[in-house]
């Protein structure tokens, strides 16, 4: 005679698949890593993101017991790279180095047919680097300061042209337009090789980059002021933008680790564990500080955090720049 399914039957049977499934997450976290581990980062071999991510693939290496391999998958502003790791089986083996490219960006412009949903589709892990992005001004400007750059700006509207290679640059120059009520005129390039042709020939006159351009640009242009939320050690002289008076230009150049949706939580804090952990190693620090960035691990929580509010600052950037959506 079978027994009367009753309320706490129910709450008994899902007390012991909930138990099961703790148990298989356990169990996984215990065996993981099993083998090799795919690191795929969305550019070609030799960028900064890619030397980056192979600074670090044998310390984490070493504290994985597993290899940790670069696979390179560029193209489609990250979303090719992000679209292979939302496919792979959620075991902890396929890792995605992310940038606002990939999951900032791309779901800005996608609007109608997004690849992927940079909330549902991966889980986070942990924070890695922070690229240190300045804004430039040619000589032929006669400015010296951010401040005195916007006032220029106002009394002469779309007479300034802006370079941009990336979306980074894009999107940090259009905050800077919305916070400071100013009007210049956008040149996109497909790299920054040519923009660095066309600044040095005074044909444009701002770009945002990296740190390696104020040698670059020496003699011809200035940085302004730091894309980060405190001054770059590497140029302390230099203030923030909301030190400028601009806190709206709170765009991040961060990087961050990601796994696929359903990896199981133990396998997500042993990966996170290790970076936070292997991240704070001094030699590595340093090594990232020497070009002006940023090395620093977080909690999976942290991280989901961060992307949610950049998420929410493209899209609005977006917008007000009035850039093409899908």
């Amino acid at each position: 005679m079978s027994r009367p399914i009753t309320r706490r039957l129910l709450l008994r049977g899902a007390a012991v698949c909930a138990a099961g499934r703790s148990l298989e997450g356990a169990a996984a976290a215990i065996d993981f890593p099993t083998r090799a581990i795919r690191l795929i980062v969305p550019f070609t071999p030799g960028g900064p993101a890619d030397s980056a991510a192979r600074i670090i693939a044998q310390p984490l290496t070493e504290a994985l017991g597993q290899p940790v391999l670069v696979d390179n998958r560029p193209g489609g502003d990250g979303s090719i790279a992000a679209e292979e790791v939302a496919r792979a089986a959620p075991d902890g083996h396929t890792l995605l180095l992310a940038t606002p490219s990939a999951l900032n960006y791309v779901p800005a412009i996608h609007v109608t047919r997004p690849p992927y949903d940079p909330l549902k589709d991966f889980l986070p892990v942990s924070r890695f680097a922070s690229f240190t992005y300045f804004l430039f001004v040619h000589r032929s400007v006669p400015v010296d300061s951010m401040r005195q750059l916007i006032d220029y700006a106002r009394v002469h509207p779309r007479q300034l042209a802006y370079g941009t290679g990336d979306s980074t640059s894009i999107i940090a120059m259009a905050q800077v337009q919305m916070s400071a009520d100013i009007e210049m005129i956008h040149v996109p390039y497909k790299g920054g090789a040519q923009i660095v042709n066309d600044f040095m020939a005074g044909r444009v006159h701002l770009t945002i980059g990296t740190i390696d351009l104020i040698d670059k640009f020496r003699g011809q242009g200035q940085p302004l002021a730091v894309l980060l939320p405190e001054r770059s050690v590497r140029a302390p002289e230099l203030p923030t933008f909301s030190e400028v008076g601009l806190p709206q230009v709170n765009l991040l150049p961060w990087t961050g680790f990601f796994v696929p949706a359903r990896t199981p939580a133990p396998v997500v804090a042993r990966l996170s564990r290790e970076m936070v952990t292997v991240f704070e190693r001094p030699e590595l620090k340093e090594i990232f500080s020497q070009n002006g960035n940023i090395l620093a691990g977080s909690s999976p929580e942290a991280l989901e955090t961060l992307l949610k509010t950049q998420l929410a600052a493209w899209r609005k950037a977006v917008r007000f720049a009035k850039l093409p959506t899908i």
